[in-house]
């Protein structure tokens, strides 16, 4: 299913869905999330959140990988609510643990709405949950503040970052280089 998420074979990645469930192999959680994977690459991820639906009404349920493929979808989307509920929803099962690429996923949503102080407070509460930022998790903070228009806080997250011993990457440079365009 992983391979028809590429150039809009996301209806492809739905046949196959559907052709294991009537073969009666009943689709687990990792076919449910590369199909859900394959959605939100395609442009669909409301497609995506109904599998997610699909999946616990069959009785599969969710694990991280489920969580993370959907929390990528809001993301994909642009809807941060989602995306921090289903983060939320995620820490409340029993051992579900939301891991770097959750809070990645989930800051990155709220990058894409500008939502700063959500991005910041995921940022900050990852350390205490015991999961480990990365150039990733400070390139979506760092965008939402310059999305945000805290062009400051952003370059600060650069200087962060370094100051972890995380080494800045090109999209780290181009995000730091937009918050400079700000200021």
């Amino acid at each position: 299913i992983n391979a028809c998420a590429k150039g809009g074979a996301w209806r492809r990645a739905l046949e196959l869905l559907g052709e294991m469930q009537r073969r009666s192999r009943a689709p687990d959680a990792f076919s449910y999330s590369r199909a859900m994977r394959a959605c939100a690459r395609g442009g669909e991820w409301p497609r995506a959140l109904r599998l997610l639906d699909e999946m616990r009404s069959r009785g599969v349920p969710p694990n991280v990988i489920s969580y993370n493929a959907a929390i990528d979808a809001c993301a994909q989307g642009g809807d941060s609510a989602r995306a921090l509920g289903l983060l939320e929803e995620m820490r409340r099962r029993d051992r579900l643990t939301p891991n770097a690429i959750s809070y990645n996923s989930a800051i990155h949503a709220c990058a894409a709405q500008g939502e700063v102080a959500s991005a910041l407070r995921l940022l900050d509460e990852m350390p205490r949950r015991q999961v480990a930022p990365n150039a990733i998790t400070y390139n979506s903070a760092i965008d939402a503040c310059t999305k945000g228009g805290e062009w400051r806080r952003a370059l600060g997250l650069f200087s962060e970052m370094r100051r972890r011993g995380l080494q800045p990457t090109a999209v780290s440079y181009a995000s730091a280089l937009d918050a400079c365009a700000q200021g």
